[in-house]
């Protein structure tokens, strides 16, 4: 079965008792059950509680409950001495009990001093509740109800992971290799531009797949907490040894000494989410984008928004069809403006963007930012860590781009992936996202080095506009601005 404990509806509307809810699930189509834990607190002049108070929430919750999906089965220490026909305040409750149509299993006593407290509630003509048995479950004064719960077999989250492992790749063999790649891809000089990138890439993936080949693994999602430590795991094992010997030899003195672990273990691991999480606050305080996102985990705060789908492919194609019709209609509404040139006034020409130095391409690839598209050759950590074999081949790459004023068709090629313009919009409707493309590394590594030269092109001749008050250098719209690229 699946256990979901995000689907809770009755979560803090209630202050005369405790509760826990969860939504247990079976296989796709089975009925669900809406499991309720309860726990309701003798009156006392603490809590100021009165049993008539728990009476209307009590009516309040089982009126409610049953609005929402899933059978109830409601469990729990309700402190009424339900097989005492003598006690006025056990006859109202089951009154009420009975009122709604549910029905309580358990028979026997379920406390050291002979009464049944501990209660399971369904509805009468509900049959997921078989079996019930009570056994001791010393050191507590309470006796466990077991039972049957007829639920559907889950499929479990199985899935199929792809992965490489990049940190078991022989360097030393790889840049052997690699440089044999690029020596004789540099050889050939007269290879046009599209060839060139397309060999570059093929060559690539093929030495990848050599020394850092696919793998396949069928896995159950496990995500172990950041902050777990060695000292923690040590602690939570000699708990449960303390627990086994008390049972073993039901000793106050055991107990002293399992209750002493215990406390220490939920001490530590208090004090471990609050230096890990106070130390990545403190590591992230420059990084807006990163903090943000600590803290919505910390929040519970879902990061990805997504339209609720039953096929990722059919989601994919109707978010591809929405932003290609988007992209036509703005488009089509812009008027075409015939342009007239008057170059009687031009006093500079930019006639061609140069060569690039293979230490120039090293200072841009230096300078730009860590992220691996999936459509990359090879990862950024081997690129990095092969850079200097690898930079004179991407610097002919980028010399005949700039020298035939084409951009290569296999890098115009991106990743579209959706995000919600805003936090708080309906996540069912596209209109809500925006594209965000992730591009090939190379395709930026050309674009950057033209509006580099660009941009010193327009400094050298002073052509800038020196009243301008925002960014120039880096500016996206310069970028806009370079119309050398032919994309037929």
């Amino acid at each position: 079965m699946n256990v979901t404990c995000g689907n809770a509806v009755l979560h803090n509307r209630f202050s005369t008792f405790e509760l826990l809810e969860a939504l247990i699930k079976g296989k796709p189509g089975d009925p669900q059950t809406r499991l309720v834990i309860v726990y309701r607190p003798p009156p006392s002049r603490r809590n100021q509680f009165t049993v008539n108070q728990f009476f209307a929430d009590f009516s309040e919750m089982l009126s409610t409950i049953d609005t929402y999906p899933g059978e109830p089965l409601i469990v729990g220490d309700f402190n009424f001495n339900v097989d005492d026909s003598s006690d006025g305040h056990a006859r109202q409750f089951m009154d009420i009990v009975e009122s709604f149509n549910y029905k309580q299993h358990v028979s026997g006593p379920t406390h050291v001093c002979g009464h049944t407290l501990d209660l399971v509630l369904t509805q009468a003509e509900c049959s997921v509740v078989s079996g019930i048995s009570l056994c001791s479950t010393f050191p507590s004064d309470h006796e466990a109800a077991l039972f049957n719960l007829m639920c559907g077999k889950y499929a479990d989250n199985f899935r199929s992971l792809s992965f490489r492992k990049i940190r078991s790749v022989d360097f030393n063999a790889f840049r052997h290799d690699l440089d044999e790649i690029t020596s004789a891809i540099a050889a050939d000089s007269e290879m046009p531009l599209q060839m060139c990138v397309g060999r570059f890439n093929a060559e690539l993936c093929s030495l990848l797949n050599t020394h850092a080949p696919l793998r396949e693994r069928i896995m159950r999602p496990r995500k172990r907490e950041p902050w777990y430590s060695d000292d923690l795991l040590e602690a939570r094992r000699e708990r449960r040894r303390l627990e086994r010997r008390l049972r073993r030899s039901r000793l106050t003195v055991d107990r002293e000494i399992f209750v002493a672990q215990r406390n220490t273990v939920n001490c530590l691991i208090q004090t471990l989410k609050q230096n890990y999480l106070a130390m990545k606050v403190a590591d992230e305080a420059s990084n807006p984008k990163e903090l943000f996102q600590t803290i919505n985990g910390m929040l519970h705060r879902s990061a990805q928004h997504l339209p609720a789908h039953d096929d990722a492919k059919e989601l994919a194609d109707k978010f591809a069809d929405f932003f290609t019709e988007k992209f036509r209609g703005i488009r089509s509404a812009i008027p075409s403006v015939e342009v007239t040139r008057d170059e009687s006034n031009c006093l500079s020409e930019m006639a061609s963007f140069g060569t690039f130095t293979t230490d120039e391409i090293t200072s841009i690839i230096a300078k730009a930012s860590v992220k691996t598209c999936a459509l990359d050759p090879l990862p950024l950590s081997l690129l990095s860590a092969s850079i200097d074999i690898i930079t004179p081949v991407i610097t002919n790459i980028v010399n005949k781009s700039a020298a035939t004023g084409e951009f290569p068709h296999s890098l115009k090629s991106a990743l579209i992936r959706p995000l919600l313009k805003k936090s708080g919009l309906d996540v069912d409707s596209l209109q809500n996202y925006r594209p965000v493309s992730n591009l090939p590394f190379l395709g930026k590594i050309i674009v950057r080095a033209v509006v580099s030269r660009f941009f010193s092109y327009l400094q050298d001749h002073s052509l800038l506009e020196g009243m301008q008050s925002a960014p120039q250098h880096g500016n996206r719209d310069a970028s806009d601005k370079i119309g050398y690229f032919k994309c037929p």
